[in-house]
């Protein structure tokens, strides 16, 4: 009940942290306290029940208990969503395919236009938002390199249309599907790692999942 509660009272999942689901807990068990509250005439023939006392002792009552569910609550539901996201993964191929099979490089423009620059599939890896800029990862010869551009996520994935492995895996990160090496599952999502690159990983938000396994395995194929 309280998971299905869950799922329905967050629109954006993929901001959800155990912090936020904390607060989340602790708003249910303030109404819960404010429920218990109101009710007391049904229950004790009391005339101060309407004081501010009674109403502390409700509020106060209801989170003394609730902690107690809330220890064993957020630990099995942070293990649910691992064991959930790893359970998924095993059953998701790694994609060993390279990329020799492509061999484009694409024109990427920019709202300046000497700063237009091209993108060669073979090497590109992801990228990430860093403010008003996009950061741009490569794979090189000597391992990895990024390049900070005058550019939005929207504007850049707009003009990867046409490559149906490159794929949108968070609000902040869009990605080269064929250049994933491995994939592991935390709370959050899934965490994707790259070739050469090692300094860091690459979250797929759980709002995506769904539509990632499914690009995924088409890739795979």
């Amino acid at each position: 009940m309280y998971v299905y509660f869950l799922k329905k009272s967050v629109k954006k999942i993929e901001n959800w942290t155990l912090g936020k689901e904390f607060l989340h807990l602790a708003v249910i068990l303030f109404l819960i306290g404010l429920a218990s509250f109101l009710i007391r005439d049904f229950i004790y023939t009391n005339p101060d029940n309407w004081t501010f006392r009674y109403f502390w002792e409700e509020i106060r009552n209801t989170f003394l208990v609730g902690s107690l569910l809330l220890i064993i609550i957020l630990p099995l539901n942070l293990e649910r969503l691992i064991y959930k996201h790893s359970t998924v993964l095993k059953k998701t191929p790694i994609n060993q395919q390279n990329l020799k099979e492509v061999n484009t490089v694409t024109k990427i423009q920019t709202p300046i236009v000497e700063e237009n620059f091209e993108l060669d599939i073979q090497t590109f890896l992801f990228a990430k938002v860093d403010g008003n800029y996009l950061e741009i990862f490569y794979t090189t010869s000597n391992g990895f390199e990024k390049h900070l551009k005058r550019l939005t996520l929207k504007e850049f994935d707009n003009q990867l249309s046409s490559f149906p492995f490159i794929f949108k895996v968070h609000r902040s990160y869009i990605v080269n599907l064929k250049a994933i090496t491995s994939i592991s599952g935390n709370a959050q999502g899934y965490v994707l790692n790259f070739k050469e690159y090692n300094q860091g990983i690459v979250p797929v938000s759980r709002s995506k999942i769904q539509d990632f396994n499914r690009f995924y395995s088409n890739i795979s194929k």
